[in-house]
């Protein structure tokens, strides 16, 4: 059995996740959401991502942002989260 650990938002109605990598070490998954900008400071809670933290939460569409799991939405340079506002650009070759 693989555990993979994940990391709820706490602000309420918020659907933010923050989903590890399988079999990652919990120092490990702590440092990687606090990369991706989840406000994980105190320990054992609570936990904030990108877009509450920031004041533009919470999330309540789900999607595939890498941060948060808020929609994306295409934009000229690649794809916008609607919720925390990350952008993942194009691969050179598909612009």
């Amino acid at each position: 059995m693989t555990v993979v650990l994940a990391t709820a938002c706490d602000t309420t109605e918020c659907l933010a996740l923050h989903v590890g990598l399988p079999g990652a070490s919990p120092d490990f998954e702590r440092t990687a959401a606090a990369r991706a900008g989840w406000d994980i400071s105190r320990p054992g809670g609570p936990h904030y991502c990108p877009a509450c933290s920031t004041g533009r939460g919470p999330v309540l569409d789900l999607g595939d942002c890498e941060r948060c799991h808020g929609r994306r939405i295409a934009v000229a340079d690649g794809e916008r989260c609607l919720a925390c506002g990350h952008l993942t650009p194009c691969p050179h070759d598909e612009r």
